[in-house]
């Protein structure tokens, strides 16, 4: 065990235990902060699958929230 680094911290990839505090959450973030994304979370809980079922469903989100606005601006473009 690493000096100043907590037994339980083991869980979190060896990080040091500055490293796992930055990833902290904290009040009057942004709302595009990566620590709010619930993937993250689980990742840390050390749940990988549900983790990475999560970030596929948060992708695909967001390619249909891309592609949605990309057609509204191909329409304002042909003055439909």
């Amino acid at each position: 065990m690493l000096l100043g680094v907590r037994p339980e911290l083991e869980k979190c990839y060896h990080f040091t235990q500055l490293a796992v505090e930055l990833n902290e959450l904290e009040s009057g973030v942004a709302p595009t902060d990566s620590r709010l994304r619930p993937d993250q979370r689980l990742l840390e809980q050390g749940k990988t699958a549900e983790s990475d079922r999560v970030k596929v469903l948060l992708e695909q989100k967001q390619r249909t929230v891309r592609a949605e606005r990309e057609k509204a601006a191909e329409s304002l473009g042909r003055g439909e």
